[in-house]
């Protein structure tokens, strides 16, 4: 889950915005069929909501996985300005993880 909390988080609905802005911008790739594999991507979002750095955090194992997860989170440029409290320093640093739903 995005930055590994769960519903009880204050911040609940501001991750959900963000799993759910990547997961619609990702095309899960199709010669990958290993539900187990998980690609984390690291995004480091400004006060204003833009995407100013995107990396992988942590490899899934598999190039492809790896590969559409971080086009997923450069496809999204923008999102709703995070929670100031999520901010440390000039953005918030927020993980996505990317799982497979099919396979």
């Amino acid at each position: 889950m995005v930055g590994g909390t769960g519903p009880g988080s204050p911040f609940w609905d501001y991750y959900m915005h963000v799993h759910d802005q990547m997961y619609e911008a990702w095309e899960q790739p199709g010669d990958v069929n290993d539900r187990k594999l998980v690609a984390v991507v690291l995004l480091k979002i400004a006060r204003d909501g833009s995407i100013t750095k995107v990396e992988l955090e942590s490899s899934s194992g598999n190039q492809s996985m790896d590969k559409s997860a971080l086009a997923a989170a450069r496809k999204v440029l923008r999102l709703d300005p995070p929670p100031e409290a999520l901010v440390k320093g000039s953005f918030a640093p927020i993980a996505v993880y990317f799982q497979l739903k099919k396979g």
